[in-house]
């Protein structure tokens, strides 16, 4: 019973622990130093200048990293796969849908680890790239 006990506070406090840094890096990547290069690189990746870029490059790396961290504590089994089909929803309807993410993540996607990296392909390939959930299509 404390086995059992011990396991499911460690998957609570990895899941808490992983919404909060989500929430956190979300406010960080809409803080007016930030959203409209977020939204120009989601547009066109390769239109943005390079220190553009260099900041986009950096926010998303980071925004994945969270997603890779949630994966592999998905299959640590300290998350349940429905949190990670949220994890999958949210980014496929909010980033992956766009061009400019897909550009980035072509050139990025060998900076994560292999296991991931299926992971982000399964949700790219399940996105619907006529939404437009930002509205800057």
């Amino acid at each position: 019973a404390q086995v059992r006990h011990g396991a499911t506070t460690a998957a609570n406090s990895t899941t808490a622990d992983n919404y909060a840094a989500a929430s956190e890096y979300l406010a960080t990547m809409a803080h007016s130093a930030h959203r409209e290069v977020v939204l120009k690189g989601l547009v066109d990746f390769d239109q943005l200048e390079p220190l553009e870029k260099y900041t986009f490059d950096s926010l998303m790396a980071g925004w994945i990293t969270l997603a890779e961290s949630a994966f592999i504590s998905q299959k640590a089994e300290l998350m349940h796969q429905d949190e990670m089909e949220t994890w999958g929803f949210y980014i496929r309807t909010r980033y992956l849908a766009y061009p400019g993410m897909q550009q980035w993540w072509s050139e990025s996607k060998d900076s994560f680890v292999p296991a991931a990296q299926k992971w982000i392909e399964e949700q790219t390939s399940r996105a619907d790239m006529n939404s437009d959930y930002w509205g800057i299509k």
